[in-house]
């Protein structure tokens, strides 16, 4: 089972004189790697590989269901 997942919003001006910042992609890169390393971690008495994301729940069990 996994766990619940919150992320939060912190809506806050940047220190420059126009108050903007990036708009953030490269702290969306970091999740998806973790929870496929996790999963990777936990199939690997399967010989299972995670390198296809989405990780959707259907891709993970076909893959835990293959023979080896």
């Amino acid at each position: 089972m996994i766990p619940p997942v919150e992320t939060l919003h912190i809506e806050e001006p940047a220190g420059n004189l126009l108050g903007v910042r990036g708009v953030g992609e490269g702290g969306t890169l970091g999740p998806a790697a973790a929870l496929a390393n996790a999963i990777a971690d936990a199939l690997a008495p399967f010989d299972v590989e995670t390198n296809t994301l989405p990780l959707a729940p259907w891709r993970v069990w076909t893959a835990a269901r293959r023979p080896a």
